[in-house]
């Protein structure tokens, strides 16, 4: 999906160290993607997400998600007699955003109806899902578009 040596994240110290870690692959695809995200959408759901945005491959479409973006270490007290639990790092995506306690902004905004935000994702019916019709209407639209026209 994201092509060769291209940055998926970087994963910065309060130290100053810094970690990149860059796609492998050199097989990009050759489809639309749309990715639903909504505020459940944390940690590597976000690194991925915001990689697929920075890069524009994806349409982005949904709420603001969790906000995830740190990294937390265990370690063993030197007493034997217990852990801690600190953070330690930060991640980044490629264009250098930290989305802790922030998350990442879709590019379509699309709310669920307050009487359905509660519903667990099995039980929704497709055709009330607002989300999903939105991102089934900007892949439909995407699919339409000429090949240049897209981002």
């Amino acid at each position: 999906m994201i092509p060769k040596d291209k940055v998926i994240v970087s994963i910065r110290s309060k130290s100053g160290s810094e970690d990149v870690y860059k796609s492998k692959g050199d097989q990009q695809l050759s489809m639309r993607i749309v990715v639903l995200v909504n505020g459940n959408s944390a940690s590597a759901s976000e690194l991925l997400t915001g990689a697929l945005k920075d890069y524009g491959i994806a349409t982005i479409v949904g709420t603001q998600t969790f906000g995830k973006g740190i990294v937390q270490s265990y370690f063993h007290l030197s007493d034997g007699k217990g852990w801690a639990k600190m953070t330690t790092d930060a991640y980044y995506t490629p264009n250098g955003v930290c989305i802790q306690g922030i998350g990442i902004t879709p590019d379509i905004v699309v709310d669920l109806p307050e009487d359905l935000k509660d519903t667990s994702i099995d039980m929704l019916d497709p055709a009330k899902d607002t989300q999903l019709q939105a991102a089934i209407a900007v892949f439909s639209q995407q699919a339409k578009a000429p090949e240049t026209a897209m981002r």
